[in-house]
């Protein structure tokens, strides 16, 4: 007993120690792949903190530097954040209060209000500035706070502790950080974990987390205790917003699109029970309705099979009520944690969780600087084999190859993954162009950009494992004459190989058309719709520096579109997908497509039935037919005449369950689609 008192007794030592004042603190920032950056917290003896960030990423990754002031009360009172965003380009934020009034700056806003016990929530942010975010809300009342420029922010505490020792002035005494969850910031609570004094001990995820320097092992542990909380919340609300109905359910007075045909049927009946399509029956014709079926009149609405994306990296249970949403209820995974989404994928299956159905594609890339957030990195023939057969093993339809495999395994992965009837795809590694690619047998390619950089100069090419692939693009895509015979003998080479294209528009989109402070494309539509500090997010400039820049990297853009059309007009399959937020950007790359010169009716079927082809899953989803997954969709509206109508799903249905949509959209913040009508 005397033992236990004296560690308690030099634990709330050491908590009142930190209490009485912030020490400096250095942090790791992790990724999968392992250490890819720092944050270092210096404190004045006045409370102003200087925060140093940075982590790199495939050659991108910020860089910045924050200066923050404080009151004696321990409000902020200034804010400079200078230096480099992810993408690299400039970043000069400020905010100060003068008199109760607060005014600020970003790339994204400025203006000035008055204070009135607001909070600002920076744009360019990092771990730290969250901690300071968290320790404002824990000392004002009910916890919350309002947020400049717009939002609300509440934070709750969790039950769940973490108590790692020894670490750096541990002392042997093992005192826990504790898990809390802000609300209000993003889609989902953002988990912080917080010492004893309030201090940030661990931020972040499985995909990036900032930890105390000499904790790095601990993250795991850390990182699965945070998920087993989300979860639980995730599910206890799961529950309220879906069921399965234990009788038939008939949609009638439909207008149903054919995606065989790709054709609008009127006045369409479909019968399901259980978690398939019955019957169906089109123009008039009838179907017997079961005694005490559901009936839902879809008079006015177009029923459609559910939706696909086909490149996501999903990251969380939440990031599946957004594509439930918006009408996806398939997805293809190309790249995640393999423990992680096998498990997530799970409880989206058994309705644990809310989401859609999802593929799996494995990423593997080779070591490196500018290895992509993988743990499957392969140097050597052995572990190239070794990486297809426990993909494979574990229910991977698909490999992905990523920027810094070496070339001379690129033939080692195809030709194992074939033997076991999986695709291949993915990037074009460093050193190598598409057309070697298509040789070498990728049944698809992801990323327009790639279809460009097969015409760029070898000094690039050897390059484009970094943020190259990113910029020549943007800088050379509107010199490429698509006329030329270059571009024909190209096209001509995707026919033969029978190659699919991947192209995700909206993931270069915004980056090669953004303007200050404008909201970018892909979200413009919904903008109103999301969270405020969310919305915000998607507002600023892209890669260009300036106007002429702009003008130039948006010109090639346009180029990107036209290639999208030269190559369906040459019989190339198309894959839409988006390769970023859950759910609302699929809208804008089916929308792009259309611009581009393709039919909506084509489109449609490009995300439905085209992509269960391609996947080898269309005998059970893709078209309303007998025997196939009860995966629908009503839309309030004509997307063939206004393929942009695909942002109005007012019902979803899959494997059978009908969703509550505005209790969904309630849960994760989103205004409701019936106020924007």
């Amino acid at each position: 007993m005397r033992a236990v008192f004296l560690a308690w007794l030099l634990a709330l030592a050491a908590s009142s120690a930190l209490a009485a004042k912030p020490s400096d603190s250095h942090y790791t920032v992790l990724m999968g792949k392992g250490p890819s950056g720092a944050m270092d917290v210096k404190v004045d003896a006045d409370g102003t903190r200087h925060v140093t960030y940075h982590y790199t990423d495939r050659g991108r990754g910020p860089s910045t530097l924050t200066d923050a002031r404080f009151d004696a009360k321990g409000n902020e009172v200034g804010l400079s954040i200078t230096g480099v965003d992810y993408l690299k380009a400039k970043v000069d934020e400020h905010f100060i209060v003068d008199d109760d009034t607060f005014a600020w700056s970003s790339k994204a806003d400025e203006g000035d209000v008055m204070l009135q016990g607001r909070a600002y929530a920076p744009l360019e942010s990092n771990s730290e500035d969250l901690a300071i975010l968290a320790r404002r809300l824990l000392a004002a009342p009910h916890h919350a706070v309002d947020l400049i420029p717009s939002g609300h922010a509440r934070i709750v505490a969790t039950k769940t502790t973490y108590a790692p020792c020894p670490r750096p002035g541990c002392r042997g005494v093992a005192y826990p950080m504790k898990l809390y969850l802000i609300e209000g910031l993003d889609f989902e609570p953002a988990p912080i974990w917080l010492w004893p004094n309030h201090e940030l001990a661990f931020e972040g995820s499985s995909w990036m987390s900032t930890v105390p320097k000499g904790m790095e092992a601990d993250a795991p542990k850390i990182i699965a205790l945070q998920a087993k909380v989300l979860a639980a919340r995730a599910a206890a609300e799961a529950k309220a917003m879906q069921r399965r109905p234990g009788h038939p359910v008939v949609i009638t007075h439909a207008t149903l699109f054919d995606t065989e045909t790709q054709k609008l049927l009127a006045n369409s009946t479909v019968l399901v029970i259980g978690n398939k399509i019955a019957a169906v029956a089109t123009e008039g014709g009838a179907v017997t309705v079961p005694a005490g079926a559901e009936v839902i009149d879809a008079q006015g609405k177009t029923l459609m099979p559910g939706l696909t994306d086909m490149h996501v990296h999903i990251g969380s249970d939440t990031e599946g009520r957004l594509d439930i949403l918006n009408g996806v209820t398939t997805i293809r995974d190309m790249g995640n944690d393999m423990d992680e989404l096998l498990a997530r994928r799970r409880r989206f299956a058994t309705g644990e969780q809310i989401g859609p159905r999802i593929w799996l594609a494995c990423l593997v890339d080779g070591p490196g600087p500018f290895a992509g957030p993988t743990k499957m990195l392969i140097a050597t023939p052995e572990q190239a084999h070794a990486a297809v057969k426990l993909c494979f093993d574990d229910g991977y339809q698909q490999m992905k190859i990523y920027s810094s495999v070496d070339p001379k395994l690129v033939p080692v992965i195809i030709a194992d993954a074939h033997a076991r009837g999986m695709r291949v795809s993915g990037h074009i590694p460093a050193g190598m162009i598409m057309e070697q690619g298509i040789a070498a047998g990728y049944d698809e390619v992801q990323h327009a950009n790639f279809w460009f950089l097969n015409f760029r100069p070898q000094a690039v090419t050897d390059k484009t494992n970094t943020i190259v692939r990113l910029k020549d693009p943007a800088e050379h895509a509107k010199d490429l004459d698509l006329d030329s015979p270059e571009v024909a003998r190209f096209v001509a080479l995707l026919q033969a190989h029978h190659t699919a294209v991947d192209p995700t528009l909206v993931a270069f989109e915004d980056e090669y058309t953004g303007d200050p402070r404008k909201p970018g494309a892909v979200l413009a539509a919904d903008i109103a719709r999301l969270p405020p500090a969310v919305a915000r997010g998607e507002t600023g400039d892209g890669l260009g520096g300036d106007a002429a820049q702009r003008a130039a990297y948006a010109e090639s853009f346009e180029r990107f579109l036209q290639f999208t059309k030269k190559l369906r007009d040459a019989g190339i399959r198309l894959e839409p997908g988006t390769d970023g937020m859950a759910g609302f950007p699929l809208a804008r790359e089916l929308e792009d497509y259309v611009r581009a010169g393709v039919p909506a009716s084509e489109v449609l079927y490009d995300a439905t039935l085209g992509d269960a082809r391609i996947m080898h899953h269309d005998q059970e989803q893709g078209s309303i037919a007998p025997g196939k997954f009860a995966d629908l969709i009503l839309i309030d509206g004509n997307p063939v005449a206004d393929i942009s109508d695909v942002r109005k799903v007012v019902f979803v249905m899959k494997d059978g369950v009908i969703y509550d949509l505005p209790a969904i959209e309630r849960s994760v913040g989103v205004k409701p689609l019936a106020d924007q009508q």
